[in-house]
């Protein structure tokens, strides 16, 4: 009795078409998720100094959060004036706006990146406080941005919506945080951003505080629609 042989349609060439169309379907996928999400790390000083009891003045520097890649920069300095102070301050902090209802300030910063063109922006800013049960200080930022880009004028309104609470344990003070935010774009009509994060903020002496947290934002402008943030912030008071 004679044996016949089988052929397999999966003869070595059609194997070594189908792996390469699979390797080629996986890298267009992993290029695709590279463009639509990024994760990046945002570093930040923050500096006070109290003019008096009503004004003080901040400088600050950080990596932009407008930028998509590392080689990214902005700096600037505000002219913050409280208001009303609250009588019972139940969030232990040392930034001393926040034991005020209401503040205001007007600033200026700089950005400077490798993938967008350089950015001159002036900013209104309106900060209402409250108190909420359970200890639960709420801060509603209202941000009014003038932007020079190229040459072309546009402004930009943020809202951001902050909660936090202090807590104590033993020796540890800390503040967890919770907050969302909201842009709208006037070059597009539309609000076309929100961000959401959370974090810590660890009073480490009187004249510091540090604040590592964990931001998401999303941009459906963008070339990177989507980024996860880590940052660490670092608060100096004098």
């Amino acid at each position: 009795m004679k044996c016949t042989s089988i052929k397999s349609p999966w003869n070595t060439e059609r194997r070594t078409q189908f792996v390469l169309l699979v390797s080629m379907m996986a890298s267009l996928c992993q290029g695709a998720k590279a463009q639509s999400s990024q994760s990046q790390f945002w570093p930040e000083v923050d500096t006070y100094i109290k003019l008096d009891s009503r004004m003080r003045l901040m400088f600050m520097a950080s990596r932009t959060t407008d930028g998509s890649t590392y080689d990214s920069a902005q700096i600037g300095a505000n002219l913050d004036i409280t208001l009303k102070p609250i009588r019972r301050v139940l969030v232990q902090s040392n930034d001393s706006s926040k034991r005020t209802y209401l503040t205001f300030g007007i600033g200026y910063r700089y950005l400077t990146n490798l993938d967008k063109p350089s950015e001159n922006r002036a900013l209104l800013e309106l900060t209402p406080r409250y108190y909420l049960p359970l200890g639960i200080l709420a801060s509603d930022r209202n941000r009014f941005e003038l932007r020079i880009i190229s040459g072309n004028l546009t402004w930009r309104y943020r809202n951001r919506l902050n909660l936090e609470r202090s807590f104590n344990i033993k020796s540890l003070r800390f503040t967890p945080y919770a907050q969302g935010e909201v842009y709208y774009y006037s070059q597009y009509g539309l609000w076309n951003k929100d961000s959401y994060g959370f974090g810590l903020i660890f009073p480490v002496h009187r004249r510091f505080e540090i604040k590592p947290y964990f931001q998401h934002d999303n941009d459906s402008r963008s070339s990177t629609p989507h980024v996860d943030a880590f940052g660490l912030t670092l608060y100096l008071y004098f």
